[in-house]
């Protein structure tokens, strides 16, 4: 997707992205009830139903400078950047489920939270944050729902704020991320947005960031939205 997004030659609007559900996470085609199945899959594509997609950006800083990247599905920040990073260096050749639930419960023993200050749409938060959620779309991280209220059309960004929770709340609330039960919980703010921008409130400990399961980089960061940037197939009940 940032490829598509980054190149100059020709609008995004004018490509028909379709997509073969081939990794372990699948988790984009989940909002738009692609089968993972290749022979529906390939039926789906022949068919041609599309809709015009929203693409997020996200503006971060790495070691080299200031740098921009496209995303279709989720950013995460703070313990789930953390996660993705150390996924990363472990450089497993395969990334099993058990063999993921291992890494999640080994990080969040691991990570320490990290104060951010937040603004969106003219509201200001400054806090510990387990984890910081943009989206276009719902699922992430194999089938969790951190943006339940991600709408991949609606020209809006999905922002979740989840506060300092305990490692045995987490535990605990496992079952709120998995069934979209997440704005339920006394820690968990839920928003649409435009805009957000998140910096670090400590120097020495900036916040990290992700996006759709690949690290970039650490705060500042600024989201914004691209309505409508990307027509992609999907299942005709969904196309435009």
């Amino acid at each position: 997707i940032n490829g598509l997004l980054q190149q100059a030659a020709v609008s995004a609007r004018e490509l028909c992205y379709a997509l073969l559900p081939i990794g372990t996470g699948n988790d984009w085609i989940r909002t738009h009830g692609i089968p993972r199945n290749w022979e529906q899959t390939l039926k789906m594509i022949q068919a041609g139903h599309t809709l015009l997609h929203d693409i997020g950006q996200v503006e971060y800083q790495t070691d080299t400078g200031s740098k921009k990247h496209y995303f279709i599905n989720v950013a995460g920040m703070a313990y789930d950047a953390f996660l993705v990073r150390y996924i990363e260096e472990k450089n497993p050749k395969g990334l099993s489920k058990a063999y993921y639930f291992s890494m999640i419960l080994r990080c969040l023993f691991m990570y320490r939270l990290k104060r951010a200050r937040v603004w969106f749409d003219g509201q200001e938060e400054a806090a510990k944050f387990y984890t910081i959620n943009v989206g276009v779309c719902k699922y992430s991280g194999g089938g969790m729902q951190f943006v339940p209220h991600a709408d991949p059309t609606s020209g809006r960004l999905a922002l979740t704020l989840v506060h300092a929770v305990s490692k045995l709340g987490v535990l605990l609330a496992t079952p709120y991320f998995y069934e979209g039960r997440i704005r339920r919980h006394r820690k968990v703010t839920l928003h649409e947005v435009q805009e957000v921008r998140v910096e670090h409130v400590n120097p020495k400990e900036p916040v990290l960031v992700e996006v759709d399961g690949e690290f970039l980089g650490q705060t500042p960061v600024r989201y914004s939205l691209l309505p409508g940037a990307l027509r992609v197939v999907v299942p005709k009940p969904l196309a435009d």
